[in-house]
Parts: structure tokens; C-alpha cells; sequence
């Protein structure tokens, strides 16, 4: 339940290239091939990657889940990453300009929103 609301909440309201249709019927099968992805694959490649993983003290643990969003594209065809474009802001003098996300970075975009959230969410039901 906590992935699915991750994936709903990222996909609606985080990262608008994050394309996800609002079907349960997606977001399920979704869900269930994402679990069996993490409790499978990511093992394997985090024992592959652990050398630049330590390198990167743990930051490599983000690309290991943009490859696994990957390869969940590859299961569930309807799941997709689109270029985002996040308009400029402006905030007592200080300017963030317009920012273009291509495809990739809209996924590790996603990646690291999915990560927050499901970290905030486990913390939250576990309190």
C-alpha cells in the first residue's frame, strides 16, 4: 500500500513526466512487479555495484532504482517517462531558473522522490 501511494503521489503530483495511468488495475500489477523487482534484482546489483556504491557513499543506491523503474517499464508497457519541464521561481530576490529534465533525469527524478517518500511513509506507520 505504501509503493502504491509512492507511485500515485510521484506520478500525479512530483514529477509530471512520470507517467502512470490512473487505472488500479495498472498501479496493482504495478506494484507487484516493482516488490518482486526490489526483492530479486536489487540484491543482485547491489552486490554488483557495492564498489561504487561505497565510492559514492550510497548515492549509487538511486540509479540502482532508476534501472529497476527500467526495467519495470519493460513489465508493465503503460508506465513511462516523458521530458519535464519545471518553470522558473522567484523567492525574496532569489531565482531558480526554468529547469528541462530529459527522460533519464526524469527518472532518477522519480527515483529519488519514491525513495523520500516511501522512507517518510514506513517512518510515519512505524511511530
Amino acid at each position: 500500500a505504501i509503493t502504491l501511494l509512492s507511485f500515485y503521489v510521484t506520478s500525479l503530483y512530483l514529477v509530471p513526466g512520470f507517467f502512470i495511468p490512473l487505472s488500479l488495475l495498472t498501479y496493482t500489477k504495478m506494484v507487484i512487479i516493482f516488490s518482486l523487482l526490489s526483492l530479486v534484482v536489487r540484491p543482485v546489483f547491489k552486490i554488483l555495484f557495492l564498489p561504487i556504491n561505497i565510492l559514492t557513499l550510497g548515492l549509487f543506491g538511486w540509479i540502482i532504482n532508476v534501472i529497476l523503474l527500467y526495467l519495470l517499464i519493460a513489465f508493465v508497457p503503460q508506465v513511462r517517462f516523458g521530458i519535464t519541464t519545471y518553470p522558473s521561481l522567484s523567492w525574496q530576490g532569489m531565482i531558480v531558473p526554468m529547469i528541462k529534465l530529459t527522460p533519464f533525469a526524469t527518472a532518477v527524478a522519480a527515483s529519488f522522490s519514491l525513495t523520500f517518500l516511501n522512507k517518510i511513509l514506513n517512518w510515519l506507520i512505524n511511530k
